[in-house]
């Protein structure tokens, strides 16, 4: 079975018709462990799947391949350590076990470990997320092992929600980017009205990808960052952004009011179907927090104070680029490439200062390829600003 799980840098249509075609194979059903087993590292859910025969239509095992984000949710429910899981899925990762005896010792232990904790207690239910059909003889794709408790926020109401809420408050608003992955959907918006100046933010500062000068432009724009994840990974959320228009970096603040966790009642056992008045109520609420949040965030007066804030730090000199390069990394737990990136943006810009080093992690995150990791990189950015001021 073939599903598109992951979109970088789409636009809105390609967001939305992959979301469209997701819904169509979404499967959510509340389990219980006893009905659950692994085989050759594949989930296999007794009864959940119909097979047709000679004697007509027949219960049979939905057949699952489990999702990084899927082996994540084993290992917070069972309690194995992730990393003795990561250790044995990668090691009888596309393979069967006729490759070799270290193949099948290390697909039998993921097999073993994980059937041993559900056996042990076998009434306990968890919520697995899904694309599958009915078809006994299509392999799906199990997606997360969540709690019978979850709270459904699905990535297309957010998203209808939300921007339903930006176009009911009267704002203009353009696609910054938007991106899908197995744990999150992100969404940036930005807002041409509003703009603020940060000729001292940007006064020395060059654009690493086009040379365009700050000095010339310094201006930027507040926006939305809108994010959910369908499989437990985080909540729903936005938060406020802004972007830099010479270079289109881009980073946000962590304000948590107007984040909602997906932590919901118990809900029984079997294939849920969301009805239409559940539906309906989640968008509204979605559409209410939208307009709350652009209220909140998308003035003048929000975003000159936060231009503001970054200004006061930013003017700290940097004498030693590779010993804070260095230093930020292990404070903010960049890896040695993506130090040696940073670095080289913060070359390439000519601003060295805190607020450059700030600019040259946002620079960097735009080339990184997991989305996630992207995310990560432009939430540090006011706490990479403060330690590089530091000194």
């Amino acid at each position: 079975m073939e599903v598109t799980t992951e979109l970088r840098n789409g636009d809105l249509n390609n967001l939305v018709e992959l979301l469209r075609k997701q819904d169509d194979v979404k499967v959510d059903e509340v389990v219980s462990a006893s009905r659950l087993r692994m085989v050759d590292g594949q989930l296999h859910i007794d009864g959940g799947a119909q097979r047709l025969t000679l004697d007509g239509v027949t219960a049979a095992d939905a057949v699952l391949d489990p999702t990084d984000r899927f082996d994540d949710g084993v290992s917070d429910k069972l309690g194995i350590p992730r990393a003795y899981l990561r250790k044995m899925r990668q090691t009888g990762q596309d393979v069967t076990l006729d490759d070799g005896p270290d193949v099948a010792m290390s697909v039998r232990l993921y097999d073993a470990n994980v059937n041993g904790w559900l056996q042990a207690e076998p009434g306990r239910k968890f919520m697995v997320r899904s694309f599958r059909t009915d078809d006994a003889d299509d392999v799906g794709l199990a997606r997360a092992l969540l709690s019978d408790s979850f709270a459904r926020y699905d990535n297309l109401d957010v998203l209808l929600g939300a921007l339903a809420g930006v176009r009911d408050s009267g704002h203009q608003v353009e696609m910054h980017r938007c991106s899908l992955t197995e744990t999150q959907m992100r969404v940036m918006l930005t807002a041409p009205a509003i703009t603020a100046l940060a000729p001292t933010l940007l006064r020395n500062y060059r654009s690493p990808f086009g040379g365009g000068s700050g000095a010339d432009l310094p201006v930027v724009f507040g926006g939305l960052d809108i994010r959910n994840s369908e499989t437990g990974g985080s909540a729903f959320d936005i938060r406020p952004a802004l972007v830099v228009q010479i270079c289109k970096n881009g980073m946000t603040r962590e304000v948590k009011q107007f984040r909602k966790t997906h932590l919901g009642a118990k809900l029984d056992e079997g294939v849920i179907t969301w009805s239409a008045e559940t539906t309906k109520r989640l968008v509204s609420l979605v559409t209410s927090q939208a307009k709350d949040a652009v209220n909140t965030y998308l003035n003048p007066d929000y975003l000159a104070a936060w231009v503001d804030e970054i200004e006061g730090k930013a003017v700290a000199p940097v004498t030693d680029a590779a010993g804070t390069i260095e230093r930020i990394g292990k404070v903010h737990a960049f890896s040695e490439a993506e130090q040696a990136q940073i670095l080289d943006c913060f070359i390439k810009s000519g601003d060295l200062t805190a607020g450059g080093v700030m600019q040259a992690v946002t620079a960097a995150a735009q080339g990184v390829e997991d989305p996630d990791r992207q995310a990560q990189m432009e939430d540090v950015a006011m706490a990479v600003l403060e330690t590089a001021a530091a000194g």
